[in-house]
């Protein structure tokens, strides 16, 4: 299961370093939960989980984040089908430097051969993404 995991997060990083927002789109599942200490924020739809993602890949590129790395910290098995994972994510420039890091957290769920996010809970990465200066 962990390397499983790892290698969706893998290609998860890889998709958002591309900025691309079909293929980060498409390792969620709908309807999909973001929650953070202040809000929750339900995703039902398609086009209102692209226009997240797309402003979340305006922010990354209006501080200078070219490429997104990260590291499982965690992994607790929920049930057969679900999993509870802990990362840490590193925002580097386009050289490879790391600009900031922050821990978010993720609840995926199997279908088939394929796991798909169905809950972020994001700790800290506002916070880290406002100590970057582009």
């Amino acid at each position: 299961m962990r390397q499983a995991v790892e290698q969706f997060f893998q290609l998860y990083a890889e998709a958002y370093s591309s900025f691309d927002v079909d293929k980060v789109t498409e390792l969620f599942s709908l309807p999909c939960l973001f929650l953070t200490d202040d809000s929750k924020l339900m995703m039902a739809e398609v086009t209102s989980l692209e226009k997240t993602i797309r402003h979340q890949f305006n922010l990354y590129r209006s501080l200078g984040v070219a490429q997104v790395k990260n590291r499982v910290q965690h992994l607790v098995r929920l049930s057969e089908s679900m999993v509870f994972a802990s990362l840490y994510w590193y925002f580097c420039d386009a050289n490879g430097k790391v600009l900031q890091n922050c821990h978010t957290s993720y609840t995926l769920q199997r279908a088939g051969e394929h796991w798909r996010l169905v809950a972020v809970m994001i700790d800290d990465e506002r916070f880290a993404l406002k100590s970057i200066q582009p």
